[in-house]
């Protein structure tokens, strides 16, 4: 029985390790994609990338502990976000009415941490 044990934990250690495999680095050869999902109040959905699982790890954290996200965050890594908050930079629109400032906050409703579209943690209010 002692036996058994061992071969199932192995077996569990040798299956997380396949699925974070290398996560420390962005290899040229790697394809796996990091991210966090996040859902707010106001800034509607977000796809936050990464280069590796602990920095998406990190931010999952973050935004999960105070249960808000900052808009300087999503444009950091969201580039869908990025070209449109660089478009309305360009045309004086930020900090007006109807658009974020970078110092803007939202409560979330929902927070997802996955690798390669697989969730791992989801968090929801």
């Amino acid at each position: 029985m002692s036996l058994f044990k061992y071969l199932i934990a192995g077996g569990i250690g040798f299956g997380v390790a396949k699925l974070f495999g290398n996560n420390s680095k962005n290899t040229s050869g790697s394809k796996n994609t990091y991210g966090v999902f996040v859902r707010s109040d106001d800034f509607d959905k977000n796809d936050l990338q990464f280069y590796s699982f602990e920095d998406a790890q990190k931010m999952y954290n973050k935004i999960v502990k105070s249960k808000k996200i900052k808009y300087k965050d999503i444009i950091e890594y969201d580039q869908a976000e990025r070209k449109l908050f660089d478009q309305w930079e360009s045309e004086g629109n930020i900090g007006k009415e109807g658009y974020p400032k970078l110092t803007d906050v939202s409560p979330i409703q929902k927070v997802v941490l996955y690798i390669n579209d697989d969730d791992i943690f989801e968090y929801g209010v």
